[in-house]
């Protein structure tokens, strides 16, 4: 072979050689990047997932005390597929998993159908739920003089704490509006009668709700305005004529959106001593169990973001809305 040839050959192969090891640098390069993408991605979703976990452990392992002042126990079980009558208090509880520190809670029964099962509850041996009966503005239409004797039959007992929850409602109007007002000042007149609290439900009706309030309940009954969704002007009003009027918030005060910022602005104005903690459920779960079922135990959220709203040490929240509780319904 001559040195022409050797030469060309050598040229050829170090051309091949150098083709190939650039090829496998370049490859290397990609797949060193993919893998610190990767990476990246992989120790982003990580310190998502620690982060979010220790947020959600801080709060469940809470000691501070705390009630919820407004549940549908009956619709949540059954929403969560529970059955109740064949089981404990405990086992429900268990099941339901409240966080550490919970009291109690205030059954309300406002559907006519499902009184007898919310009374039902009373046979739990428990002393950390109490009730209250009323006919919800939805269901005016539905009142009659039988339904009312039961409504004063039961909240005659030592553990109904509370009439309602009763008032007007009139975005959906499922009932008449002259009706929703009848009703609304017979139960009024029962509560009064009793000395019970009234749980008040009011949603964009707030000048009868106003009007009704003043002129049928004394100035100095207790008044639990549920699941605060009103304007501030409305708030005031009630708060100055009422001074014994105390403001329930719920989950929606943690919701994203500025739809939701006016309630939060709400927490601020009223005083700490005036604020109860209450879930709804099984309705408006607070983040981050927003449509999901709200339970009792959902309650450690809401009384977080109070703090945060007002400012406030948690542990001052928690006491002082505990506080409240006891001071409305005595327990």
């Amino acid at each position: 072979m001559s040195q022409k040839t050797n030469k060309q050959t050598v040229q050829q192969t170090n051309k091949k050689t150098n083709k190939k090891t650039n090829n496998q640098t370049n490859n290397k390069k990609k797949n060193n990047k993919k893998n610190n993408k990767n990476n990246n991605r992989n120790n982003k979703n990580n310190n998502t997932s620690k982060k979010k976990k220790q947020q959600t452990s801080k709060t469940l392992t809470t000691n501070f005390p705390y009630v919820d002042t407004h549940c549908h126990l009956e619709m949540i079980l059954k929403k969560l597929k529970i059955t109740h009558t064949d089981k404990t208090y405990e086992e429900i509880k268990n099941k339901l998993e409240f966080p550490e520190g919970f009291e109690g809670m205030l059954i309300i029964g406002c559907e006519p159908e499902t009184f007898t099962e919310v009374h039902s509850f009373l046979n739990f041996e428990t002393d950390e739920i109490r009730l209250s009966f009323g006919v919800h503005p939805h269901n005016a239409k539905d009142y009659t003089n039988r339904l009312e004797k039961k409504i004063i039959k039961y909240s005659k007992l030592d553990k109904v704490v509370a009439v309602g929850e009763i008032g007007l409602d009139y975005h959906y109007m499922h009932s008449p509006k002259d009706t929703q007002q009848e009703v609304f000042i017979k139960q009024i007149k029962i509560a009064v009668s009793l000395d019970k609290p009234i749980v008040l439900h009011s949603r964009e009706a707030e000048e009868d709700t106003l009007r009704i309030m003043k002129e049928h309940v004394p100035q100095e009954h207790l008044i639990h305005l549920h699941c605060f969704t009103s304007s501030n002007t409305f708030l005031r009003q009630m708060l100055d004529h009422f001074p014994n009027l105390y403001v329930g918030f719920t989950g929606i005060i943690t919701f994203k959106g500025k739809s939701c910022d006016p309630i939060r602005e709400a927490v601020k104005i009223v005083p700490l001593d005036r604020i109860l903690s209450e879930t709804d459920g099984p309705f408006m779960g607070p983040v981050p169990f927003r449509g999901k079922v709200a339970h009792p135990g959902r309650i450690p959220w809401i009384i977080n973001k109070i703090a945060e709203l007002k400012e406030i040490e948690k542990e001052e929240a928690y006491s002082q809305i505990r506080q409240n509780a006891k001071t409305i319904y005595k327990f």
